[in-house]
């Protein structure tokens, strides 16, 4: 797994994927290594393949992992795969498979939210907007279902409620979008975000962190 990681790193894609197939199933890393290698097949331009095996890999976790972070990581995985295909339906079913207890699950709902659009359940996907905008997820960073909503009042001809979403998304995020420019003006090396990161977890008091909201480090932290 090591050494597939290290060639995947450096790109070579043909050395990563002989690494992971080295890997027996009888092995505890298996599954792992299944799941790199639907990676590795996607980066190499073999989506169906990659598609099928990822497939395989997420039943695999079903059954003998369903509470795993690999489980989720595998399910948004697919699901974006799924929805690339146009595969819309079957993407908005794994979408659904994320864990409501994964820090994925509020991107997961965003994002399946897009299948409801494009399949023309613009009802659908605006509720289900509605819902992340309650106080229950009041500290979570979702500027992005602000434009889903307001994309699905449009297409109900609910051009009232279309101009609310924006209006929401911009009384909201328009601060912290400022607060944003100013710090990336202030911090140019990857060092300040590391030590902004840091300070977040030893004051988890504080709202305001270097100069930026929780919910917004809190993400900056998932995505490295």
């Amino acid at each position: 797994m090591n050494r597939s990681r290290y060639y995947t790193a450096k790109k070579e894609l043909t050395p990563s994927l002989a690494a992971v197939e080295e890997i027996e199933p009888t092995s505890a890393l298996y599954v792992d290594a299944q799941f790199m290698k639907a990676i590795i097949l996607y980066r190499a331009g073999k989506i169906q393949e990659s598609t099928e095996l990822m497939v395989k890999v997420l039943a695999l976790l079903e059954q003998k992992a369903p509470d795993s972070e690999l489980k989720s990581v595998a399910a948004l995985t697919l699901a974006r795969q799924q929805f690339q295909q146009a595969q819309y339906k079957e993407a908005f079913q794994t979408y659904l498979k994320v864990s409501k207890n994964n820090p994925l699950w509020t991107q997961a709902m965003m994002e399946q939210a897009w299948t409801q659009i494009v399949t023309e359940d613009y009802e659908g996907a605006s509720g289900n907007m509605y819902s992340l905008h309650t106080d229950f997820f009041k500290n979570a960073f979702a500027p992005e279902s602000y434009i889903v909503r307001a994309v699905g009042y449009l297409n109900l001809c609910q051009f009232g409620d279309g101009a609310k979403a924006v209006y929401s998304l911009h009384h909201r995020y328009s601060p912290m979008k400022d607060m944003l420019e100013q710090y990336q003006n202030k911090n140019k090396t990857e060092m300040n975000y590391y030590d902004t990161v840091r300070n977040f977890f030893q004051n988890k008091d504080t709202k305001v962190i270097d100069g930026l909201h929780r919910n917004f480090i809190y993400e900056l932290a998932r995505h490295p």
